[in-house]
């Protein structure tokens, strides 16, 4: 029943489409929001299968009466016969219907970007290694992913060509090389969608035989490394920033994002929010050392070249010792120069010291010898276009 009225509130508050999709080259499967991406598909004839029910196009919704299957394959299966792509792109490298299209649509080149960092748990390998029969059928042409440690994690269960490509939105953002200030900034992990669960309490997160609550698996951890970092900072007479995950103008996302982390530090947090493009990135970049737990944003600091500290106990601090471990899919030590996956603030102290004194020539080595390119990499945004320009070519 459940199920049945949140189908029923997509339904009612979905913008309905009379107009048939327009011919195009690339169909975005998802809509593709940033302005500060879609800007690199402007020179090309676009239209966008819009997969969360934002929008609804009546015409196709006709035509997939006439086929068989589920609502999903019929609704797309018309949308592609009337837009009649030669490139399907996605965003959603976690959606494993994508990873069935070009099965279906041969003639159709399929790429996905990745566009977040993948754990073991909670996430699309997790489900992978659960779908063994399935993953038989999965093929996408070309894979953009973060580096060669997901091409290999991605091969496992899909076919088709890896293209080591960093992360979009981090390569699109120009690097700041202006003098940093005097801060320590701590990543957001807060996800805006949580805004309703945070004030019930009532997320559930299913890791191994684990049901974790929202306190347990986000906020536990999260008081932990800030109660060190604001000693620290202290300390070395330094200021604490958190990078907010919510935007200034979203208000309500930004009050619950307030909320949680008063709830947690017991005062007003101080978010560093510049006025820029890439708020996030740049704040990255004037930060003397940023920290994080295991954030999207915390390895494209990395990839930056920035100063990174990673405590990676998400997993650890409930007793999970094999999940949010730092640079997994790879393996590193317990603890390194720039990283812990221990609850424990001597060590935590210890890397923020490394941090701190390493000189540009000691940090940069330090990521060579740890091969962080084989994480994830910086490139240039023409590399995704001009391989569109080939298919499009041909």
């Amino acid at each position: 029943m459940q199920n049945f009225f949140k189908k029923l509130k997509i339904l009612l508050s979905a913008e309905l489409q009379f107009k048939l999709p327009k011919k195009c080259q690339i169909l975005f499967f998802d809509e593709v929001k940033e302005k500060n991406l879609k800007k690199y598909f402007d020179k090309y004839t676009t239209e966008t299968f819009f997969l969360r029910g934002e929008k609804f196009n009546i015409p196709c919704i006709l035509l997939s009466l006439f086929f068989k299957g589920k609502f999903l394959d019929r609704y797309l299966k018309a949308f592609i016969k009337f837009s009649n792509p030669k490139i399907i792109l996605t965003l959603l490298d976690n959606n494993s219907f994508f990873y069935s299209l070009s099965k279906k649509y041969p003639r159709v080149k399929t790429i996905f970007i990745q566009n977040g960092w993948r754990t073991k748990y909670l996430d699309v390998f997790h489900e992978l290694e659960n779908q063994s029969e399935k993953n038989k059928l999965y093929f996408v042409d070309y894979k953009f992913v973060f580096g060669e440690a997901y091409a290999k994690k991605f091969s496992k269960f899909i076919r088709g060509k890896n293209v080591n490509f960093g992360s979009f939105k981090n390569n699109s953002s120009e690097i700041l090389l202006d003098k940093k200030l005097n801060i320590i900034s701590y990543t957001s992990f807060f996800d805006p969608t949580w805004a309703f669960d945070f004030y019930a309490k009532d997320r559930i997160f299913k890791i191994q035989n684990k049901n974790l609550s929202l306190t347990e698996f986000s906020i536990k951890p999260d008081k932990f490394i800030l109660l060190f970092l604001s000693k620290y900072a202290k300390s070395k007479n330094m200021n604490l920033f958190i990078i907010p995950r919510s935007r200034k103008k979203s208000t309500f996302f930004r009050h619950a994002e307030n909320a949680y982390y008063k709830n947690i530090i017991g005062v007003k947090a101080k978010f560093l929010d510049l006025d820029s493009d890439y708020p996030s990135y740049n704040a990255l970049d004037v930060s003397r050392i940023n920290v994080t737990m295991d954030s999207t944003l915390g390895y494209e600091c990395l990839a930056r070249q920035n100063k990174t500290a990673f405590f990676s106990i998400r997993g650890t601090i409930n007793n999970i010792n094999d999940y949010s471990v730092f640079g997994w899919p790879m393996s590193f030590d317990e603890t390194g120069f720039f990283w812990t996956n221990k609850p424990d603030y001597k060590i935590f102290k210890e890397i923020m010291d490394n941090l701190l004194h390493a000189s540009k020539e000691v940090w940069h080595e330090q990521l060579k010898i740890n091969k962080v390119d084989n994480l994830i990499i910086r490139n240039k945004v023409n590399k995704l276009t001009n391989l569109i320009d080939r298919v499009l070519s041909n």
